[in-house]
């Protein structure tokens, strides 16, 4: 009895033996996969200080996400090519928080696998800003929460799926390791679409709420009229307090929320790269977006801090042209940087730019020099009006819109021949949906190119209303659309097209028959210095703070 006892003692310290040894292989890779990114992408700190928070990121989905498996599978893993590739990304947080993201290469996993349609639906940047200048109820409150680690929340592979595997190098000559994935990891090529289903079926059947058909990232509860809207991992709410409240507790126990909170004079919310206020002006409660910290970012990471300072992103449609000589690829990766930067903000609050990011995306594939400076007029502009801010009072009762379309007939002769279109629709006297874009096909007159970008306003008008619908709002019809040209509103009113016309539109099409439908368009003339759409002079104080 004596002896084997000792022998199971003898046993169990060996065991713990190679686990303690593990343990330390696992914190001396740790520390070598942090020096090496650090030296790679010249990332500021001590290893030391990068340690905890990339431990703590690694434990964490090891625990939720990975199975370890035996020596013979992981062999074959790693000799068939069967597994995700894994890598480590260090992102410095706000409150200089450092933390590590273990993300999965998902161009890695074989389409077979995880089906050919991983899309996800994410809610529209309109949506959001719909969400907090529409009116509403006196006493409503905005409210926006932040789920921790939300792809690791989602279900589980099913059991009788085929397995999904993923093997991780800490560094460059370090030990291969190989797990059985068990879900999805951030980074998986469907990891989007299985968090949403997931947070869907939570929406439907715990929290009751009702999905919106043309937006599907807006729910709304049927009883307490809280409309929610996802994007990824990210929500913003509308409801009274007592609803919004139960709202993120009921959450808050299905899902570690990193944080939420109510939006009040004293409390701004960070969402989505905005920053949202409240303020109280001349004893009026007002609302605001605005994206100054990114602003200011942008500048300093790019060496901008001491550019002079403009009124204007691109004053002159030549100038862009005049130095055609290519970048070396050393500035063509710094101009895809920017303009994508830029890209991000003229989509999301700065509607003034995205005339002017539209033409320097036009040279991403082969950016000149031309293009680099024209770029950095726009950043310059970006600097002097940093203080930018979407917003206004807060009403109540009927909400007010308004839509504007314009068109420059081949107003961009240097870049080819095709004309561009503009519309802008604002919410009770805030904007919060614009598009600027070259249309498709030359056309031959400034009325041609008028109607055409009058159709893209009414089908982009169609879909705020239809998003409206869903947020359980509707917006009165006829859709009535703003415009600085007469030939548009003689051409929707009329019963014989314009013998300038004539053979350039076919009045059979759907999208004719729709311009000149009494019920669903109607077509308002206003001057060209009162327009909207992004292609003209604009007085931004209407719409400025």
């Amino acid at each position: 009895m004596i002896r084997e006892y000792e022998l199971k003692m003898q046993t169990a310290h060996k065991a713990l033996a190679v686990l303690h040894a593990e343990t330390n292989n696992l914190a001396s890779d740790l520390e070598n996969m942090i020096a090496e990114l650090m030296v790679k992408h010249g990332i500021e700190g001590t290893v030391a200080e990068w340690k905890p928070g990339v431990e703590e990121e690694f434990e964490t989905v090891s625990k939720i996400r990975f199975e370890d498996v035996d020596t013979e599978t992981s062999e074959r893993v790693i000799r068939e090519g069967l597994g995700m590739k894994l890598r480590m990304i260090l992102e410095s947080k706000k409150g200089s928080r450092k933390k590590g993201r273990l993300v999965g290469q998902g161009f890695w996993e074989d389409v077979y696998t995880t089906g050919f349609h991983v899309d996800s639906p994410v809610a529209h940047f309109a949506s959001v800003r719909s969400l907090l200048f529409k009116t509403g109820r006196v006493g409503e409150v905005i409210a926006s929460g932040d789920i921790s680690k939300a792809f690791l929340m989602a279900d589980e592979y099913p059991s009788d799926a085929e397995p999904r595997y993923c093997y991780f190098r800490m560094y460059k000559g370090g030990p291969i390791r190989v797990w059985r994935l068990k879900g999805p990891l951030y980074g998986s090529r469907d990891s989007p679409k299985l968090w949403y289903e997931f947070f869907r079926k939570f929406m439907l059947t715990v929290g009751f709420f009702e999905q919106g058909d043309n937006e599907p990232c807006v729910f709304v509860h049927p009883v307490t009229g809280l409309i929610v809207v996802l994007f990824v991992d990210d929500i913003i709410t509308r409801g009274m307090p007592e609803d919004t409240t139960a709202f993120y507790e009921m959450l808050n126990e299905t899902y570690a929320l990193r944080s939420w909170n109510i939006l009040t004079p004293d409390q701004p919310l960070e969402h989505l790269g905005f920053t949202v206020t409240e303020e109280v002006i001349e004893g009026r409660v007002c609302r605001f977006l605005d994206q100054t910290a990114d602003v200011r970012r942008l500048i300093r990471e790019n060496g901008f801090d001491f550019i002079r300072r403009v009124s204007s992103p691109m004053p002159s449609k030549e100038q862009i042209l005049k130095k055609p000589d290519v970048l070396d690829d050393d500035d063509r990766k710094w101009y895809k940087s920017l303009v994508g930067q830029m890209g991000w903000f003229a989509i999301s609050l700065r509607w003034d730019i995205a005339h002017a990011v539209s033409r320097l995306q036009q040279f991403a594939a082969n950016p000149t020099k031309g293009a680099l400076e024209a770029a950095i007029r726009v950043a310059s502009y970006l600097n002097t009006t940093a203080d930018f801010k979407l917003g206004g009072e807060v009403k109540y009762g009927e909400n007010q819109v308004s839509y504007y379309t314009d068109s420059d007939h081949v107003g961009d002769r240097g870049l080819g021949t095709k004309s561009h279109s503009g519309f802008i629709a604002t919410l009770n006297g805030v904007p919060v949906h614009w598009r600027s874009r070259k249309q498709p096909k030359t056309v031959l007159s400034p009325a041609h190119a008028e109607i055409y970008a009058l159709s893209e306003g009414v089908r982009e008008a169609q879909l705020f209303q239809w998003i409206f619908r869903d947020m359980g709002v509707t917006l009165p019809l006829p859709i009535t659309v703003k415009v600085d040209n007469s030939q548009c509103i003689a051409f929707v009113n009329s019963t014989c097209i314009n013998s300038k016309l004539r053979g350039m539109i076919d009045t059979r099409e759907s999208w004719v028959k729709e311009l000149k439908d009494d019920n669903l368009v109607a077509v308002q003339h206003v001057r060209s210095n009162c327009m909207l759409g992004g292609l003209s002079d604009i007085d931004r104080d209407s719409v400025r703070h």
